[in-house]
């Protein structure tokens, strides 16, 4: 979030340049995965016993071989817990992430709220939906950790 924040106002007023809140967090919320990925398979593929690469070396596979059909699998079965709460954290951060319009968030839900006159039962059922998104994710996600680590 400060990142975000950090890039939607400060950068671009330092820079006299106005950016599309979406295209803000679009792209801060791409790099982070990226590189959360990133770092979550280099993890996975460092963590392969080293035993299961020499069987395939006194075998004779090739070290393309090798990746492609024993540390790439394993290496995904190993990080699938990981990537799933990766994926997750995005997931949340990319809702956060819709606050910097807050005029507009505001703006929406006094609309609702004037409709219907009800602004408890609004923003309990957001959060309710919220809940109901992330939870069964990141229980998923402590279920494929600890199935799938070997």
């Amino acid at each position: 979030m400060v990142l975000l924040f950090w890039l939607h106002y400060p950068i671009q007023a330092a820079f006299a340049i106005v950016i599309d809140p979406f295209y803000t967090t679009a792209g801060l919320l791409t790099a982070l995965n990226m590189l959360a990925v990133c770092n979550v398979l280099r993890g996975a593929i460092s963590n392969i016993p080293n035993e299961m690469i020499e069987v395939a070396r006194v075998c004779g596979v090739n070290r393309q071989r090798t990746f492609w059909n024993i540390k790439l699998p394993l290496a995904l079965r190993s990080a699938i817990g990981a990537l799933t709460s990766s994926q997750v954290n995005v997931l949340q951060l990319s809702i956060f992430g819709s606050l910097i319009a807050v005029a507009e968030l505001f703006r929406v839900s006094q609309r609702i709220n004037s409709q219907i006159y009800q602004p408890v039962q609004v923003y309990t059922g957001l959060a309710l939906f919220f809940l109901a998104v992330c939870i069964p994710l990141n229980l998923l996600a402590n279920y494929l950790s600890r199935k799938l680590n070997y």
